[in-house]
């Protein structure tokens, strides 16, 4: 499972972003909790139909899930067509791995463990 956060900045340790949509970055992480890289966002400033070219950019890079504070209907109905889940998140991309990780490890599930929907 690859997993991208919504980012203000190009480093694992980052804030998330409110913005699911116009973040200035993506971080991918792996599902073992893995800073793999960051991305930036080409749709992050008032590109015409963005929900569906930020779909199609998590999809080419292998995202199951993107974690941002919010997610309008038209980024949730993209990421539905690519079959990527959206988790509501706050706080910073590198504590909220070590959270998730740990709540995985201790439920012996794969579910995220913070809120979810748009």
């Amino acid at each position: 499972m690859t997993i991208a956060i919504s980012a203000r900045e190009p480093c694992e340790f980052s804030p998330v972003d409110r913005r699911g949509l116009r973040a200035p970055f993506f971080l991918l992480f792996g599902d073992d909790g893995h800073f793999r890289e960051a991305i930036s966002n080409p749709f992050a400033r008032g590109v015409a139909d963005a929900p569906r070219g930020v779909a199609e950019l998590l999809a080419a890079e292998g995202v199951d899930l993107l974690m941002a504070g919010h997610c309008g209907q038209g980024l949730h109905e993209a990421l539905e067509a690519k079959s990527i889940a959206f988790v509501a998140a706050r706080g910073k991309a590198d504590t909220l791995m070590k959270q998730r990780a740990k709540g995985l490890a201790a439920s012996g599930e794969g579910a995220p463990s913070a809120g979810a929907g748009p």
